[in-house]
């Protein structure tokens, strides 16, 4: 064989192994995204278009409502740029999505079966854009996604949290461009289900009304270039900060706070801000992301009954010292007497009620008690006011 037809030979092997490496490139980028037909291009071939536009689209379903799919080859009710619901160009392609996401009794979601399950202790960015129809009534704040290891379902809405959520006070207000939506989510594994939408419940939700007139009566998105693709170049890493415990009486709530300088934040199982409230005991556990990176601090609470109470002797005889019985970890008190017409009778310490003799009335009053006590459990100081009523007798 000739020199120049092994060169020849030579030539195209290496053009073969290029474009084989292209090709495996491409595919690798296009595998990065676990959502199928991100940017809803895939159109189903002879839709179904009623009233309120299409309402299915490949890959994607909806739960309860009538979620709506616009692509630029529909009938004018659900075409692109113009449509029934107003005007807007795709961020990327010829397709996108709308919802309502206020108020709850119209609220519709987006939902999808990611391509591939999440794995376990992986961390992955969701992003997806955002645009306020120009005929909408209110905005809000309240918009992102969960990730869910079963198929969503609308009777379970009142049970799901944020994954990844917009920032509060950032109201989604642009009707003209896009917004971006993005976090970061450490995988529990397995996850491989996305809902996206609004998953407050009306009244946690915050709104604004926009003004305009003859509006419809909702806050409603349009959603494109739905991305959920592991984060980095070079992976991410896992650092545990010290745990912290608390403890909360029975009646009251512990505040839990996370680092004040983090890009964004997710309690596992809770939700997605900085600061959580619970009055439930129990092992809490904060991510906070910093890019592909997270610290991850434990809380744990605990609960005492904290035993801070105090009672009286009923009937008592008058003229009377008042004896009152408070619970073992009550380290001081002020008591406060009312009559039956709500005047104030008496009032003072615990040391000036051990010194004095009650010249009253018989008859029915009220009393009142500051407690100053101790949390057995931590030693902790807190205060309790309660109340009651006590008889006097002759």
């Amino acid at each position: 064989m000739s020199i120049k037809i092994l060169s020849v030979i030579s030539f195209f092997l290496r053009v073969g192994v290029c474009l084989l490496a292209h090709a495996l490139m491409i595919q690798h980028i296009s595998a990065q995204n676990l959502v199928p037909n991100p940017s809803f291009e895939l159109v189903i071939d002879d839709p179904e278009f009623r009233p309120t536009g299409v309402n299915r689209s490949v890959d994607w379903f909806i739960l309860l409502f009538t979620t709506e799919f616009f692509h630029r080859s529909y009938a004018a009710v659900a075409s692109v740029p113009a449509n029934h619901r107003g005007f807007q160009e795709p961020y990327i392609g010829d397709g996108y999505a709308g919802i309502i996401v206020y108020p709850l009794h119209s609220r519709e979601f987006l939902a999808v079966q990611l391509t591939a399950p999440l794995e376990p202790g992986e961390v992955y960015t969701l992003s997806f854009q955002v645009s306020l129809l120009e005929r909408s009534k209110f905005r809000t704040d309240d918009f992102g996604a969960m990730l869910l290891h079963n198929r969503p379902e609308q009777d379970s809405l009142s049970r799901y949290h944020y994954s990844v959520k917009n920032l509060e006070g950032r109201v989604l207000s642009d009707t003209s461009g896009w917004m971006e939506i993005r976090g970061q989510y450490l995988a529990e594994g397995g996850e491989e289900y996305l809902l996206i939408g609004n998953l407050y419940d009306q009244a946690r939700t915050t709104f604004e009304e926009t003004g305009v007139e003859n509006a419809l009566p909702w806050a409603y998105y349009y959603v494109d270039q739905v991305v959920l693709e592991r984060c980095g170049e070079t992976g991410s890493s896992v650092t545990q900060l010290p745990p912290k415990d608390t403890v909360i009486c029975d009646s009251g709530s512990a505040m839990l706070e996370g680092l004040p300088d983090a890009d964004g934040y997710y309690w596992v199982g809770e939700g997605t801000e900085p600061v959580l409230q619970t009055r439930r005991p129990g092992r809490y556990t904060l991510n906070h992301y910093y890019g592909c990176d997270i610290l991850q601090q434990s809380f744990t609470v605990e609960t005492d009954g904290c035993f801070c109470d105090i009672t009286f002797p009923s009937p008592s005889r008058l003229p009377a010292e008042l004896r009152p019985l408070p619970s073992r970890n009550v380290e001081n008190y002020t008591l406060e007497l009312f009559n039956a017409a709500g005047q104030k009778v008496w009032s003072g310490d615990q040391e000036s009620l051990s010194q004095t003799k009650l010249s009253l009335a018989a008859g029915i009053y009220f009393w009142r008690a500051r407690l100053d006590c101790f949390r057995e459990l931590d030693q902790q100081p807190f205060q309790r006011t309660t109340s009651g009523r006590i008889l006097f007798v002759d």
